[in-house]
């Protein structure tokens, strides 16, 4: 049997007690009176609903005889509408008595309450009936409200305790409460212990779900849509051709994009799933929603553009200096640690160094993404790789922010990747060491610590898998600088 305790949890009735003890009390049925004088009438166990006439008009001596005849007939509660307050001695015999007392509002439809105290008391299908509908009608007329907002509402109308936990991840689940945005989960909707996942939360959690949703996509679109636009100008900027760059200039200034910062670029990259070809894409999708939430959203300074097959975030600022690079690596790092350690373990992340203007950003981009190949080959996953070359090697990786530079280069690498990774790495080490020591295979062969007969052999691999003439000038500066761009890109220090 229901009790006045159980009855005062549902808000959906929105009781209040005003004195007596409602711990233990049962109730069986719900009655209602125009005046005091039917209470004398009610059958035991009843809840008396008191007419707002009645009620706020009574004096103290009428509501003292009202309790005494309530004690007496042994009814579980009297509900007062629109009554704020009691005198000191109807408080008193309430208190000894220990008959609830409840007050409901002034603008309660009394047909309305005594249905839904009615379909508590009976409970059952009729108890999960009310708390669906009030739970219902409480997230549909909850417009604008935040996701914690809804989450609490609902709550109250279930009068079951629920709590919204901010969980980032990846792929797909199956928990009923999970909560995603943009396809990505961001958190769930769960009961707070001790408390059960009735049949009427069951029923309520997916509109529940999906209102929060609603209300997470839309913050995120109002949030981030200046981001998304500068984030395809970006992408753009990163690989364009030089003469190509002045009217994307242009666009710059109109998006407010801080092209004439110093610029350090994040790179990242994940490693292929055979299992799920879609695995690797929805990585850097989660990756990219913790990066939007977590990573300061002040001056513009964080931008982020999703370029085929990588993520790039770029971190633009007024000022330069050596903390600015471990500034930043904390910065990205703290994102790392939003994503799962399973999914983490998957990841190539490669910084570059901080350069200024376009061509900065541009050249910090190249570094970034080489950092990032060379942690995904050698298998250097959830860490920050460090791009850190001086001198020739500067030069190279400038050279190399070129597309067609890039694209010379390629055409020297693919034909010694065609045997592997191993395979091309052992071929262009030997030929870029035979390069390097004037075409002396003996001058090559000490420094890399083989016979002169092994450099040999390897360079002969190599030039005949290249098909290109090595005694010629042009074709052998074009084949030294892309061997040791190759080399570059993979010695980025995690």
């Amino acid at each position: 049997m229901p009790t006045v305790s159980a009855l005062l949890a549902h808000s959906s009735v929105h009781l209040e007690l005003l004195a007596g003890s409602a711990d233990g009390v049962a109730v069986n049925s719900v009655v209602t009176a125009e005046s005091f004088d039917r209470i004398a009438r009610a059958p035991a166990g009843s809840i008396v609903v008191v007419f707002e006439s009645a009620a706020t008009r009574a004096a103290a001596y009428e509501l003292d005889v009202a309790i005494r005849h309530a004690t007496d007939r042994h009814l579980g509660a009297l509900v007062l509408v629109g009554r704020a307050a009691l005198p000191v001695t109807s408080r008193s015999l309430a208190d000894r008595a220990g008959l609830p007392i409840l007050a409901a509002p002034a603008a309660a439809d009394v047909a309305d309450l005594v249905l839904r105290i009615d379909r508590i008391v009976r409970g059952g299908a009729a108890d999960t009936l009310v708390r669906i509908e009030a739970a219902l009608d409480a997230i549909q007329h909850a417009d604008g409200a935040s996701a914690e907002e809804l989450v609490r509402r609902a709550s109250e109308a279930l009068s079951t305790p629920l709590r919204y936990k901010s969980l980032p991840g990846t792929g797909a689940s199956q928990d009923p409460g999970t909560v995603t945005l943009r396809g990505t989960p961001v958190g769930s909707v769960e009961v707070v212990a001790p408390a059960t996942l009735d049949e009427a939360c069951s029923v309520v959690l997916p509109a529940l779900i999906a209102a929060m949703e609603r209300e997470l996509t839309a913050e995120f679109a109002r949030r981030y849509a200046p981001v998304e636009s500068r984030a395809e100008l970006l992408a753009q900027l990163l690989v364009a051709e030089r003469s190509q760059l002045p009217p994307l200039m242009t666009q710059a200034r109109q998006l407010a994009f801080p092209t004439e910062r110093t610029h350090i670029v994040i790179t990242v990259r994940a490693r292929d799933d055979d299992r799920d070809i879609g695995a690797s894409r929805a990585l850097l999708e989660t990756v990219e929603l913790a990066a939007l939430q977590e990573l300061p959203r002040s001056s513009d300074e964080w931008n982020i553009a999703r370029p085929p097959g990588s993520l790039i975030i770029v971190r633009s600022v007024t000022r330069d200096g050596h903390q600015l690079r471990h500034e930043t690596q904390r910065d990205v790092e703290r994102v790392l640690g939003r994503i799962p350690a399973g999914h983490r373990s998957r990841l190539a992340v490669g910084m570059g160094a901080a350069h200024a203007g376009i061509e900065g950003l541009r050249h910090s981009a190249h570094e970034a993404d080489s950092a990032a190949m060379s942690a995904l080959g050698r298998g250097h996953f959830g860490v920050v790789a460090m791009f850190d070359a001086t001198g020739i090697e500067r030069i190279i990786a400038d050279l190399a922010t070129s597309p067609l530079s890039r694209r010379m280069f390629e055409e020297v690498w693919r034909p010694l990747e065609t045997g592997g990774q191993a395979r091309a790495a052992r071929l262009i080490e030997t030929l870029s060491a035979y390069l390097d020591m004037q075409s002396s295979p003996t001058a090559a062969a000490k420094l890399l610590h083989l016979h002169p007969n092994a450099v040999s052999y390897r360079v002969r691999q190599a030039t005949e898998c290249l098909q290109r003439d090595l005694t010629d000038p042009d074709e052998r500066i074009i084949v030294h600088l892309a061997c040791r761009a190759w080399l570059l890109a993979r010695r980025a220090a995690p």
